[in-house]
């Protein structure tokens, strides 16, 4: 099995990972941070804000994961 492979099923693993500890064994801290967010905060908009920052950093790790597997693959 070439690095390719293996750095691709490490990300899923990782991915995975992640998300079963966010959503499965973690729900009730995720859904009270996320209320926080959404109602508790000072100023309004800032959970929009908040999600788009989130989301901008989630793109740019996914690319930098991308690329790491590709040259895994080369």
């Amino acid at each position: 099995m070439n690095a390719g492979w293996l750095r691709l099923f490490a990300v899923l693993s990782g991915v995975c990972a992640v998300a079963v500890f966010v959503f499965v064994l973690n729900a009730e801290a995720a859904s009270a941070f996320l209320h926080w967010v959404e109602y508790l905060s000072a100023m309004p908009g800032l959970s929009g804000a908040f999600l788009l920052v989130l989301t901008i950093a989630v793109f740019i790790a996914g690319c930098f994961a991308a690329n790491w597997i590709a040259s895994g693959f080369r």
